[in-house]
């Protein structure tokens, strides 16, 4: 990478930080619904530039996020971030072989993935409670997904995955 595509990808991360913040979030079932830009960034590091910068990436994000948003259960978002981006790395690896909705499919069950490991844990445990935020794991999975369609159609023209 050189330093100008270094220098703009800081600066996307900087701008991607300062609106995960700032963008409002809503209630469902007692459940905050919030659009997760990292983890769509996450996804677009992995698919991009591999699998051992993007964990690291993921795992330095997602500590980022528990500091900032949770002070319960720090660590949480560094688990499901790191082991999205592995998941993500995985789908990378078979860009050759695999069609592009067998791909984007993988995408749509990994940020189900993810929000399944992080729910898991919010929700502490608690299996029926669980169950009844299984709404919300969708929510939260269709949000990031469409989120990554467009970025993707738009910046990269449908030729990332």
């Amino acid at each position: 990478m050189s330093k100008k595509e270094l220098k703009l990808a800081g600066l996307i991360w900087i701008i991607i930080l300062f609106i995960q913040t700032f963008m409002p979030a809503f209630r469902i079932n007692q459940m905050v619904i919030q659009p997760d830009l990292i983890l769509v960034l996450v996804a677009f590091v992995a698919l991009r530039y591999g699998g051992d910068f993007a964990i690291i990436f993921a795992f330095f994000n997602g500590l980022i996020q528990d500091f900032s948003t949770q002070e319960s259960l720090l660590g949480i978002l560094a688990l499901s971030k790191s082991t999205t981006a592995y998941a993500f790395h995985f789908v990378q690896h078979y860009k050759t072989i695999w069609t592009r909705k067998i791909k984007l499919s993988s995408i749509f069950i990994i940020f189900i993935f993810h929000n399944i490991i992080y729910f898991y844990f919010y929700l502490s445990g608690n299996f029926s409670l669980f169950l009844s935020g299984l709404f919300v794991i969708m929510i939260q999975s269709i949000i990031s997904f469409l989120i990554f369609l467009i970025i993707e159609r738009i910046l990269f023209k449908s030729k990332l995955i």
